[in-house]
């Protein structure tokens, strides 16, 4: 799975898997060139998402709000 780009993640204030109640972390975009690449796709953040899927057959991602 890998990364999400989110546009809102200056608006998360905590995510997490639904089927097991596990946190995700959400990252800014780091460095210079990841900043120009994500200003043409209007991503401010990323959803770190494992890399092997979990055993469920579609995972839902909670987001809470601040």
């Amino acid at each position: 799975m890998g990364r999400l780009g989110i546009s809102f993640a200056d608006r998360v204030d905590y995510a997490q898997f639904l089927h097991d109640a596990s946190e995700l972390q959400i990252v800014s975009s780091p460095g210079k060139l990841a900043k120009e690449k994500d200003a043409n796709s209007g991503f401010n953040g990323f959803l770190e998402l494992p890399i092997v899927k979990p055993d469920v057959e579609i995972p839902v991602v909670e987001i809470y709000l601040k």
